[in-house]
């Protein structure tokens, strides 16, 4: 399962009461970011996107998870989908827009390919 774990990171609140769908352009692959929901406790993100390439299309939810030292982005594991590029590539998008609220995140493990990771995919 492609995940992504980071650390500094403080408060995912911030994250939701300022979310904004966009989309993003990542090599040939259009990536949304289409609602984002907060459960109660203020440490779990869910983040419903869709992947789109070459008129495949994938909707799928993205699971962010605070735990006491660490944050979690992963595929959520009640989401049936193909972990193609595009869904990969969401992730990043997702840890951006994490980074964004917390300038201290690090990437401490993921499975990604390594020189996915080092990049940032840009609107269009």
């Amino acid at each position: 399962m492609p995940h992504i774990i980071c650390t500094g990171v403080t408060d995912i609140r911030p994250v939701h009461a300022q979310f904004v769908p966009d989309r993003y352009d990542s090599n040939g692959w259009l990536i949304k970011t289409m609602k984002c929901y907060l459960d109660q406790t203020g440490r779990n993100l869910l983040i419903e996107a869709v992947a789109v390439r070459s008129g495949f299309s994938q909707n799928f939810y993205i699971l962010v998870e605070h735990k006491e030292n660490s944050l979690t982005i992963r595929i959520d594991l009640h989401t049936n989908v193909e972990k193609n590029e595009g869904v990969k590539r969401t992730l990043l998008v997702i840890r951006d827009l994490v980074a964004s609220h917390n300038p201290a995140l690090a990437v401490d493990k993921t499975n990604l390919p390594p020189e996915m990771m080092g990049e940032t995919p840009g609107n269009p």
